[in-house]
């Protein structure tokens, strides 16, 4: 896959899934330029996010 994937092994006990609320996989996370989380329903109008996002 050419993004960047998170596994530690720990199911739905991982700290991220837990602290985001995350309950199903795959969960898909748009992250800003500085490494923030710019949105946790990235699936819905994905384009128009990555766009805003770059035009930042």
């Amino acid at each position: 896959m050419p993004w960047m994937l998170y596994y530690d092994g720990k199911g739905w006990k991982n700290t991220l899934a837990a602290k985001h609320g995350i309950k199903r996989i795959p969960a898909m996370w748009l992250v800003d330029k500085e490494g923030k989380i710019a949105s946790i329903k990235a699936r819905s109008g994905l384009e128009a996010q990555v766009e805003a996002l770059l035009a930042k």
